[in-house]
């Protein structure tokens, strides 16, 4: 009994702890039958009222090895209808993991005050194989209503203890509190990292079990405001509120201590040795003989093998870092996968002389890589950084015949990447060099019955001259009239009433060169007529009529992806009799930060309107505390462009329009070329900032 009282006075504080949890099943709260409003939201269709996981590693004694199980127990009231939704769970799993004990329960408002429980019937309850080696379980909670509260629960297991499954304390509607516990072994060291600023890191609880002391890691988060998709963004995973734990070391009883966290620098020497890696570089024959032929300076050399690979070898729309393949197979074939693509650019430039280096990075979709964890499974694509003497470098990835040397695809575009070297393994920053810019020069003639009719010029460079000739090979071989005239609508941002056709295209085969098109349009809608005056919108292409940024608030950066130009241009002939009664005023838009800027010039001359609006990013990203700003900068851009122009009907005609129109050299000079607007909207500028 002496030595049991130390270990029973040991166990107390823990045992009460483990009953602290914020929610315990069935027993619903009267400030929760009560809630009828999400705080701070009043966008909320629900409120997570509570979300709690509680892991430990369990010992299983028939395989002699230890498994990760996480019970987890989440409880939802609906405001709205709209809030069913947090009520449809799907989770999916690999087969060789497990999912059970699933139970749920909705509490129905009733007239009389009281809430009547409906159970989740198990037959509701659907576990199956969505793939090769997935399972998913999935059900609905029964009885929603607006008052409804919910709640589920299920426990998950794995054999992966190395990286158990992040824990997320957010979801797309307010979260009050989420708690996550994980209790470790004394065998286990774990790392953890969090991310997002209202994840609390609470202290740790010791304890025994069996016969072994543990470790109770915990972390909370309390009125945790709703993750929503936004427009402009990476992931939502890069920004949500989580803990992520990774297995750094064991430490067995009487054994030497085994570590399972590595260094970057072994996790290089590694892919080095891989035998669908490092291996995979080595040139055979058929590699060899294709670098043989690349002559000329390193930089040519470079550039030859690039398009050789970008235009002779098709990829089959699968990323991956490891080339599942052997390259001389790549060769005859002439396909890949982007990393059997990308390896064999690497051999062919290093047979060739060209210091060429793999880069590992994790795409926008798949999520921030972390420099904390040296693991490879983070990432999901690979390229090559080029080095040329004398040049600066490049990334390089030749998976599309449309793309030119040294620019990414955009799922490429994360900021990061990994230098997969075994003498200099390190991480490199790269953006967007060039970005895109789209230019339109628009000649027309206004009719008296408001609409408007001629030609249009394209200018497009970097993504959106990538975006176009993608459009046109898609399309070409059946259409290639039609592909060019979807491609011109896009790129014109042509509302659905404005027709199109193109009469022309440059540049489409060479990624190299701007591509220009020129069409002629029709826009039947251009302005509206009454009594006798015509309320004109000059903007009649590339006009912005609503704003991306809905939301007042919101807690991660906007990310472009690359920096933009958007120039239009528009030189209107007013219809005989009509004269221009009052033009807006010159505008010259920014943030605090001068990242993003917008300038519109409307100038009326003698029988003609001009026009002149150029919007640029020059940032790739703008932080959440300049949001507010950028979101007041495209309400005045909506307002403005889609601002009219009132046409009143004169006594007498008026004198001819003096032979001047806008030129092409103005729309393609983008915010700092000469034009109508040139002198004020550059002095409105320099002295206004914000307008």
């Amino acid at each position: 009994m002496r030595r049991l009282l130390p270990l029973v006075v040991l166990l107390l504080p823990a045992l009460a702890a483990a009953q602290d949890l914020p929610i315990r099943w069935g027993d619903v709260t009267d400030a929760e039958r009560a809630l009828d409003a999400a705080p701070d939201d009043p966008d909320a269709a629900a409120v997570v009222l509570g979300d709690v996981g509680v892991a430990e590693l369990e010992y299983d004694r028939y395989r002699n090895d230890f498994r990760y199980t996480v019970r987890r127990h989440r409880r939802v009231k609906v405001l709205r209808e709209s809030g069913y939704e947090l009520g449809e769970f799907a989770y999916r799993y690999h087969r060789d993991n497990k999912v059970r004990s699933v139970k749920g329960q909705t509490f129905v408002p009733e007239p009389d005050g009281s809430m009547r429980r409906v159970e989740l019937e198990g037959g509701a309850v659907l576990d199956g194989d969505v793939g090769e080696d997935l399972r998913e379980v999935r059900f609905s909670m029964p009885a929603l209503t607006p008052g409804a509260i919910f709640e589920f629960s299920y426990v998950y297991e794995s054999d992966n203890i190395f990286s158990p499954p992040p824990w997320v304390f957010q979801s797309g509607e307010p979260t009050l509190v989420s708690e996550y516990r994980f209790e470790v072994p004394e065998f286990f060291d774990y790392m953890a990292y969090t991310q997002g600023g209202q994840v609390e890191v609470q202290p740790t609880q010791g304890d025994y079990r069996r016969d072994w002391r543990t470790t109770t890691l915990r972390w909370t988060a309390h009125d945790v405001p709703a993750l929503r998709e936004e427009p402009f963004t990476t992931t939502e995973a890069d920004y949500e509120q989580k803990v992520l734990l990774q297995l750094r070391r064991i430490n067995p009883r009487n054994q030497p201590t085994r570590t399972v966290l590595g260094t970057w620098e072994k996790v290089a020497n590694e892919l080095d040795g891989h035998n669908e890696f490092g291996r995979r570089l080595r040139p055979g024959r058929r590699v060899r003989a294709l670098a043989a032929d690349a002559s000329g300076t390193p930089g040519e050399v470079a550039r030859a093998l690039y398009d050789l690979v970008r235009t002779q070898y098709v990829w089959n729309e699968r990323g991956g870092v490891f080339a599942e393949r052997n390259l001389e197979d790549v060769v005859e074939t002439k396909g890949g996968t982007a990393a059997e693509l990308n390896l064999l650019l690497a051999s062919l430039l290093r047979e060739a002389g060209v210091a060429a280096t793999p880069v590992l990075l994790s795409t926008r979709g798949n999520g921030r890589a972390l420099d904390l964890y040296p693991l490879v499974n983070q990432f999901d694509w690979v390229v090559v950084l080029a080095e040329v003497e004398g040049e600066p470098p490049q990334l390089l990835d030749a998976t599309d015949p449309n793309r030119p040397y040294g620019t990414l695809p955009v799922q490429a575009l994360s900021g990061a990447g990994w230098l997969a070297d075994r003498d200099r393994p390190e991480w490199i920053d790269f953006g967007a060099p060039g970005g895109t810019s789209t230019s339109i020069t628009v000649q027309a003639e206004v009719s008296p019955e408001g609409g408007a009719a001629g030609s249009v010029r394209l200018r497009l460079d970097g993504y959106a001259a990538l975006d176009a000739r993608t459009r046109l090979d898609e399309e070409a071989a059946g259409a290639p009239a039609a592909a060019a005239t979807q491609a011109a609508e896009a790129a014109a941002e042509a509302p659905d009433e404005v027709e199109m056709e193109v009469v022309s295209v440059e540049g489409a085969g060479d990624p190299y060169a701007p591509l220009q098109m020129d069409a002629t349009f029709a826009a039947p809608d251009a302005g509206e007529v009454v009594l006798d005056e015509i309320y004109l919108t000059p903007a009649l292409l590339m006009r912005l009529d609503e704003n991306p940024f809905e939301r007042p608030t919101r807690a991660f950066p906007v990310d472009f992806a690359y920096p933009s130009t958007r120039t239009y241009v528009a030189d209107l002939a007013l219809p005989e009799g009509y004269a221009v009664e009052e033009v807006p005023d010159l505008l010259a838009l920014t943030i605090p930060s001068r990242a993003v800027t917008y300038r519109r010039a409307v100038v009326a001359q003698p029988g003609r309107l001009v026009v002149r609006a150029v919007l640029t990013v020059a940032q790739a990203q703008v932080s959440p505390e300049e949001y507010p700003a950028l979101r007041r900068l495209y309400d005045e851009i909506v307002a403005a462009e889609g601002e009219a122009v009132v046409l009143t009907r004169t006594a007498a005609p008026p004198p001819a329009a003096p032979d001047e129109a806008v030129t092409e050299e103005a729309a393609a000079g983008g915010a700092d070329t000469g034009g109508a607007d040139t002198g004020g909207a550059e002095a409105a500028s320099e002295t206004g900032g914000q307008r």
